[in-house]
């Protein structure tokens, strides 16, 4: 016989049951949920195009010419569809997050600290191994 789903005990959160990785980084992808073009700066743009990164080019155009803000955040302006996360996030089976533009990135997200912001899981907790989440870290391999 199947057990009551009501009695059961609470199940951990995704982000609990994750390790950190060496940068203290739970791979997540808690960081990654703005949109891509809210943080781009000019150094990542020259960079794109030096690299021939057109294609990131013509993302961040469209994202500048289409996303508009709202009470509930950034949207598509023409279909109304929530933009609630970087369209280059890849999340794994096992729960993890990764970047699918890891090697072009931009630069805050390479040097985003694991901990520093509301928007990671780490935020206000302790370190858990693997490294240092108090903000001083490094760039994450993660989101």
């Amino acid at each position: 016989m199947k057990n009551d789903p009501r009695q059961e005990e609470p199940r951990e959160k995704e982000t609990d049951i994750l390790m950190p990785n060496e940068d203290g980084c739970l791979m997540c992808g808690s960081c990654c949920g703005p949109y891509f073009s809210l943080y781009v700066g000019e150094t990542d743009e020259e960079a794109w195009a030096a690299s021939g990164r057109q294609d990131l080019l013509d993302i961040l155009e469209w994202e500048r010419d289409r996303v508009a803000w709202d009470e509930r955040g950034p949207y598509d302006s023409e279909t109304g569809e929530r933009l609630e996360k970087c369209r280059f996030l890849e999340k794994l089976p096992d729960g993890r997050a990764l970047c699918g533009i890891h090697e072009a990135k931009p630069k805050i997200c390479r040097d985003y600290p694991p901990g520093s912001s509301e928007l990671c899981a780490l935020f206000g907790k302790p370190p858990r191994g693997g490294g240092d989440s108090s903000g001083s870290g490094g760039a994450s391999g993660g989101g």
